[in-house]
């Protein structure tokens, strides 16, 4: 019950703003579910020093055959390559007491195993297209993630993958989709079965990275729609999480969406690059055709279209509460305003002032969230995103140095009185009067 202190104090927090509790009830589950005493730290020494040990000794084994390399037999070779990954994977199974130790040879068995590879391709001059070697070390990757299960060995697989993708995209100029799909398909279940966020955070930062390699390929001009419509899904998708029964996926899908939207509209929020992606594409069908980028984006959109019914049509995901509504309006206009000047008729001016407006409002509520329920990151994200908008708008909107001097001292003084009513809030918590408003 202790480790889900945090995630029930969380809801709490959540039910006082939404309007399902009051402050006197929301006082009551504080004090019935408080947070446990930080207890004592793990055993990371041993963990350490032998993920170190482990490392190093093998490095000493590669550098030792190294060496001799030319002077050794193939059948020499082939010995030290396959006695290096069975002695890894050998220590693991001594060692299974202490997962966490175990995992640690199972990680220095894969890495021998890509360097296997390579060193059996070597021997035997196998002609073939090196990034089929990521694919072959992913794949391994992969297989360990599900069976052990490991989430180390899902993060590394992530981790090829995207590299077996960049070196089919940018060594060979062409488009690589298997990879993306080995992502959304292969390891995003994974997390899921595991509940493992750390995993789901690696999934959801490399999956993008890997879908605008190819995207990049396809079509230049879409890279920064399609970017639009992952923040999208990202953000729908954070509202869908409680009927997967997963709500501790939700801070995941809200940061990881939330810094990729904001990303995006603070790019549209420039003059250039709003008019750039408006005329990018004039006709009609920029974003429905049977070419691949348009394929990619029609698809996307339609997950955005049935994920955004989801969660209207559910009364339970709907929004409760002002600045909840205002948050999906921050997220649902731009996003029509986008769609439309991409594929109907440009719109530079509306996409440009559409973005301006929805960071303006996502920094003044954020601001507003931090301060009144005592949220720091919360709060830091706000002053920082108004920071960052007005640094933007600096020389576009205020050619007088008295306008642009009191454009900051008007953010100083908004950031002073956020961070005063900050710590007012902190000493009615320490006097036991928490989320007063």
């Amino acid at each position: 019950m202790d480790s889900h202190k945090p995630w029930l104090r969380a809801e709490i927090a959540q039910w006082l703003r939404d309007g399902l509790i009051d402050d006197q009830q929301a006082a009551q589950l504080y004090a019935r579910y408080p947070l446990a005493p930080q207890q004592a730290p793990r055993a990371w020494g041993k963990l350490i020093f032998a993920a170190i040990g482990a490392v190093v000794f093998g490095l000493g084994v590669i550098l030792l055959f190294a060496y001799n390399w030319e002077a050794m037999h193939r059948y020499t070779k082939l010995s030290a390559v396959a006695g290096g990954f069975a002695t890894s994977h050998l220590l693991a199974w001594w060692w299974r007491q202490d997962p966490r130790l175990a995992e640690v040879f199972h990680l220095l068995g894969t890495m021998l195993f890509g360097g296997a590879l390579w060193l059996i391709a070597q021997i035997y001059h196998v002609d073939v297209n090196y990034p089929e070697g990521f694919m072959l070390w992913s794949a391994a990757a992969v297989a360990m993630a599900w069976v052990l299960p490991s989430t180390a060995h899902g993060i590394l697989a992530c981790l090829l993958i995207c590299g077996w993708t960049a070196m089919q995209v940018f060594a060979f100029e062409r488009p690589h989709l298997p990879g993306t799909a080995a992502l959304l398909l292969g390891l995003l279940p994974l997390a899921w079965q595991q509940r493992s966020t750390l995993l789901l955070r690696a999934v959801l930062v490399l999956l993008p990275v890997s879908l605008l390699f190819n995207s990049w390929i396809f079509d230049s001009d879409i890279v920064l729609l399609h970017a639009v419509f992952i923040a999208a899904i990202y953000l729908w998708a954070e509202r869908l999480a409680p009927v997967l029964q997963w709500r501790e996926s939700v801070p995941a899908l809200h940061q990881t969406g939330l810094l990729l939207w904001w990303a995006c509209l603070l790019l549209l929020s420039i003059q250039d690059v709003s008019w750039a992606f408006s005329v990018g594409h004039r006709s009609g069908d920029a974003l429905l055709g049977l070419a691949p980028a348009q394929l990619i984006s029609a698809s996307m959109l339609l997950v955005i279209v049935v994920f955004a019914g989801l969660c209207v049509g559910r009364s339970s995901l709907r929004p409760r509460s002002g600045p909840q509504w205002l948050e999906l309006a921050c997220l649902a206009l731009p996003l029509l305003v986008l769609c439309a000047s991409y594929s109907v008729y440009p719109m530079p001016v509306a996409v440009q002032f559409s973005a301006n407006i929805a960071l303006l409002a996502y920094a003044l509520l954020f601001v507003y969230r931090g301060s009144e329920y005592l949220m720091k990151g919360s709060l830091s994200a706000g002053g920082v995103l108004l920071t960052l908008l007005l640094l933007l708008r600096f020389n576009d909107l205020f050619h007088s140095l008295l306008a642009r001097a009191s454009l900051f001292l008007l953010l100083g003084t908004l950031l002073i009185l956020a961070g005063l009513r900050f710590s007012r809030q902190q000493e009615r918590q320490k006097l036991g009067v928490s989320h007063a408003r």
